[in-house]
């Protein structure tokens, strides 16, 4: 978090000087991440919140998108996990109708965790295999660990724990690829 708070305030400086929307909404995205590292989630809501009031064109589609992500991962993180759920029904709403494979991955990766949150195994197992699959037919870049290791937590909690083994040995091995240290 040290290094991210000296980076973060190089970059406002520069993004201010530039005036730049998309350019500060990025910066601001960082400060939102950094924030929250911080615990101070209200702050990093409240970032986020106003980004996403930006115009709805092109432009912004992807810096609006990841604050969208980033309030879904901050909304579980923070126990809102029916928030969470409502907001990502709406990414994923949007990932289909926009043909963005990478976002639906994303949203249907914390749908399943907020489901595992609320002890629905099926239902998150269900996000989160969907995710991996999306994923799959996808010609996307887009981090898969997390949704690996979640359904493994998942099948766990089941007692399956050889389907526990498999996905536990891919999200390692994904992980690993992604440089993924949380994961």
């Amino acid at each position: 978090p040290d290094t991210l708070q000296r980076y973060v305030a190089m970059e406002k400086k520069i993004t201010a000087a530039t005036g730049n929307t998309v350019d500060i909404a990025g910066t601001e995205y960082y400060e939102a991440v950094l924030l929250n590292r911080f615990g101070k989630t209200d702050s990093a809501l409240a970032i986020i919140e106003k980004n996403l009031q930006l115009p709805g064109d092109k432009t912004f589609l992807q810096i609006k998108n990841n604050f969208a992500v980033l309030k879904g991962n901050l909304l579980v993180r923070n126990n809102k996990q029916g928030e969470a759920i409502e907001s990502c029904l709406l990414l994923l709403h949007l990932a289909d109708s926009t043909n963005d494979a990478a976002l639906a991955i994303k949203a249907k990766t914390i749908l399943g965790w907020a489901n595992m949150e609320l002890g629905k195994n099926y239902e998150s197992l269900n996000w989160s295999l969907d995710a991996i699959n999306t994923w799959k037919k996808s010609d996307t870049t887009i981090l898969i660990a997390a949704a690996y290791c979640n359904t493994a937590a998942v099948y766990n909690e089941l007692k399956k724990n050889d389907s526990a083994e498999i996905y536990i040995r891919k999200g390692i091995v994904q992980a690993q690829k992604e440089q993924n240290l949380t994961s």
